[in-house]
């Protein structure tokens, strides 16, 4: 694997750095996707976002709609946070209410994301406009 990337558009560096340098130009933020049983009813998406270290939440049902989380079978989190560490609080918080965690990951943007962030198309995309 490369140490250094460049991304090059037309002759024309627009990115260069390391793979985690380019990815954090397009997310700045650490995004976690947390999966639980449900938010328990004594706590809001608003109390979460309150925490120390979390910039935002979305709730989703595992199927992708939105959800209130009261009730739902299994509920994903979206969670902003400054920096990794905060998660901590976060699933502390989760479980003194009775939540369950199933599941958590981190979100990151691929390169080919970073891509199409900073030249306005897939490379796919690239492909046939200087073919045709």
């Amino acid at each position: 694997m490369c140490d250094r990337i460049a991304i090059v558009d037309h002759g024309r560096i627009l990115a260069q750095g390391t793979p985690t340098e380019l990815k954090r130009m397009v997310q700045k933020d650490a995004l976690f996707i947390v999966g639980i049983d449900a938010l328990p009813a004594e706590m809001s998406v608003d109390a979460l976002r309150a925490l120390p270290g979390v910039i935002s939440v979305a709730a989703r049902d595992a199927d992708g709609s939105d959800a209130s989380g009261v009730g739902s079978p299994m509920l994903r989190l979206a969670i902003g946070l400054k920096e990794d560490a905060a998660l901590g609080g976060v699933i502390s918080a989760l479980a003194a209410g009775g939540a369950h965690l199933r599941e958590i990951s981190k979100s990151e943007p691929t390169l080919e994301e970073v891509f199409v962030q900073l030249v306005g198309r897939g490379i796919s995309e690239s492909d046939e406009t200087s073919n045709g």
